[in-house]
């Protein structure tokens, strides 16, 4: 968790873009913690309402619509308090919100900077969660709650030098606007392009009364005639006092007016120049906060605004607006610097951390490595090679004791001074002050031991001591599943001999027809040069091809005389029926398959399935050939055996429609190389 969490730290660290780095933040929660819904909490500018910045998983009508406060609800008694919050049951909580369908549980974490509270990180979940869970997922916040209060500043600070330089850049061009509607035209624009706002209106005193003479994003039907009286609303305050007005939240003003629906945010300056009321600009937010820079952004283009409706010259109000730019641009540097220092900091503490990791990480690689085989002597080699490359030994040895003789024997050893050679099992292994000896245990069990000599006669570290006591856990655990593998697959093959047995232990003339199948299949299986574990399942689907017939009932299996179609019907169903019992044996699954399809033909007339050509595994093809030669060359009640050289022909005249005809040809010319012996058999 620490490694994956030290990977998500750098991961949110490397984003400066606040929303790509909220989507990291949910992409990180997903994956480090295995939660599908998440959702970044994030504070407004009026330091009391929470709204949802960013969510995955959530219902999107709370994700739209869903605003808290500080000290209410949940997240809100989280961000108020500071400490995180687990939920095991939200149902029994009447201050849940039911954002996420078939929900738990859910766990709240502060996202807490400088002492400073700028959110929660909230998730929820169909399963159980746990303190554990929680203090992990605390301490994740802690790291995302830097990255955003870092992308935050970067993004302000980014925003407000573009802001400032694009009203700096459409200053001169106010003046060469045109005709008054022009103007107005422009003003819209070009606020709209440098500071973003969902509406925006310029609205110029005539007498007693302001007029909307221009707007962008209202409805302009209904704004359009709107006349408001001198300190009648914000627009109306702000003209007769001659003073902004910047409202971070227009639910606490009563004098906002709703002239296009609801907001959430409104900034309004009065629009003079040399002392003279021209109007008002006006700018509303649907969704977002404004803030102070913002507002600071919005005074300056509606000074330069002014001045171009005025017509009078811009130069005093220009010095004044690169006198604010400049200040801007203190401001940017001193943040910058700040920035700077902490990404020092945090490369610091990442670099503490990864060493830290470090050991684990190692540890991890190792433990995958010796468990990656199930067979004994190659986990026994995979741990001594590990621990070669991961300390500096110069001979080591596993000693395991035996089940049955209970006595200690070295199963492995090595010799660095030759590391390609393993030294057999027979030589002993000493033990001396620059050895270290540790047991191998299962719970309380003993199973053997780890025996390392360490290179030079030096002495092993405490750290190398404690990896190798944690590497020697893993060790147990891999050797005693190697080991119940190996007494797994014995008891496994034993049952399966017992099963071939006792389905043709009921049919006098096809006891022995399993194994026949199988020594056929492998004669040709070693023809064509097939690898020792494709030939192991076709040795076990050889002995188990018929086993469906125990689902076969006696009076049709052993009918003396000729089969009826019904009789048929039912045998057909035999390779089915094999399939099905063979389905709870996970390691005889490719043999299932066989078992399933040796009665399919070449040309795709055979049964179940009715694959044809290739589409038949290779293995199917084998036994399907091996199977109809024993059959042919062996007694049944209704017709004697027939001779050898007579099956052998059969098997060429079903080459390309009942066999596959290059496995047809290569059988044949097998089987007539054999010997007098066999063909007298037949």
């Amino acid at each position: 968790m620490l490694e994956a969490l030290t990977r998500a730290q750098n991961a949110i660290n490397s984003a400066l873009d606040l929303d790509t780095l909220l989507e990291t933040i949910l992409r990180t929660v997903r994956d480090v913690f295995n939660l599908k819904a998440c959702a970044v909490i994030l504070m407004e500018d009026d330091h009391r309402t929470l709204r949802i910045r960013a969510a995955v998983g959530y219902d999107e009508q709370i994700v739209q619509h869903w605003r808290g406060t500080c000290g209410e609800g949940i997240s809100g008694k989280v961000a108020a308090d500071g400490k995180p919050s687990l939920l095991c049951d939200v149902h029994k909580d009447k201050r849940y919100v039911r954002g996420v369908k078939d929900a738990i549980c859910e766990m709240t974490a502060p996202l807490v900077f400088d002492n400073h509270i700028l959110g929660v990180l909230d998730a929820e979940s169909d399963r159980v969660l746990t303190k554990e869970d929680l203090r992990y997922f605390e301490l994740f916040a802690g790291q995302a709650a830097v990255a955003i209060r870092n992308a935050t500043l970067h993004t302000r600070s980014e925003k407000t030098a573009r802001e400032l330089a694009m009203v700096a850049s459409v200053g001169a061009r106010l003046n060469n606007a045109g005709d008054l509607d022009s103007l107005l035209d422009f003003i819209l624009e070009a606020g709209n392009q440098a500071l973003g706002y969902d509406r925006c209106a310029v609205l110029l005193i005539e007498g007693t009364e302001l007029h909307v003479k221009a707007s962008i994003g209202h409805d302009l039907a209904a704004v359009g005639k709107l006349r408001i009286p001198l300190g009648t609303g914000i627009t109306g305050s702000v003209a007769l006092s001659r003073q902004s007005i910047l409202l971070v939240d227009v639910k606490s003003d009563p004098r906002f007016i709703a002239a296009s629906g609801d907001a959430c945010s409104e900034m309004s300056q009065p629009l003079l120049f040399d002392g003279q009321l021209l109007g008002v600009l006006d700018a509303e937010s649907v969704t977002q906060h404004f803030s102070d820079d913002d507002f600071q952004v919005f005074k300056a283009f509606a000074d330069q605004a002014s001045a171009a409706l005025h017509g009078a010259e811009l130069v005093q109000e220009l010095q004044d607006k690169n006198s604010l730019l400049a200040k801007q641009l203190d401001d940017i540097s001193s943040i910058n610097q700040e920035l700077h220092l902490a990404s020092e900091e945090l490369q610091t503490l990442n670099l503490a951390l990864q060493k830290r990791l470090q050991e684990l990480s190692t540890l991890y690689e190792a433990g995958k490595a010796i468990t990656a085989s199930l067979d004994l002597d190659e986990t026994l080699h995979a741990i001594l090679s590990m621990t070669e490359r991961l300390m500096d030994i110069s001979n080591g040895a596993i000693v395991l004791l035996d089940e049955e003789t209970a006595e200690i024997k070295v199963r492995i050893s090595i010799d660095r001074k030759n590391p390609h050679t393993v030294i057999p099992s027979e030589l002993t292994y000493t033990v001396d002050e620059h050895s270290i000896n540790i047991p191998l245990l299962i719970g309380n069990r003993l199973i053997g031991r780890f025996e390392l000599r360490h290179n030079n006669s030096v002495s092993f570290s405490k750290d190398e001591q404690a990896m190798l006591q944690t590497l020697a856990s893993q060790a147990a655990i891999a050797i005693e599943n190697a080991r119940l593998y190996e007494n797994t697959q014995k008891a496994y093959y034993q049952a399966i001999r017992s099963l071939a047995e006792a389905l043709e232990a009921r049919d006098a003339y096809t006891r022995g027809h399993s194994e026949r199948v199988t020594e056929y299949s492998l004669q040709l299986a070693d023809r064509l040069g097939l690898a020792a574990k494709e030939k192991d399942i076709i040795r076990y689907a050889g002995l188990l091809h018929d086993i469906g017939k125990i689902g076969v009932a006696d009076a049709v299996l052993l009918k003396v005389g000729h089969l009826t179609e019904e009789d048929f019907s039912v045998i057909r169903h035999h390779p089915q029926f094999g399939d099905a019992i063979l389905s709870p044996l996970h390691f005889l699954a490719e043999s299932q398959l066989i078992v399933r399809h040796h009665h399919e033909k070449w040309d795709g007339t055979g049964y179940p399935d009715k694959l044809k050509q290739e589409a038949i595994p290779l293995a199917a093809r084998i036994i399907a050939i091996a199977d109809s030669f024993d059959a042919m060359t062996s007694d049944r009640p209704y017709r004697q055996a027939m001779h050898f050289s007579a099956a052998l022909a059969e098997i060429s005249a079903g080459a390309g429609t009942q066999f596959d005809p290059t496995l047809a040809a290569l059988f044949v010319q097998l089987k007539t190389g054999h010997s007098l012996t066999e063909q007298l058999r037949a």
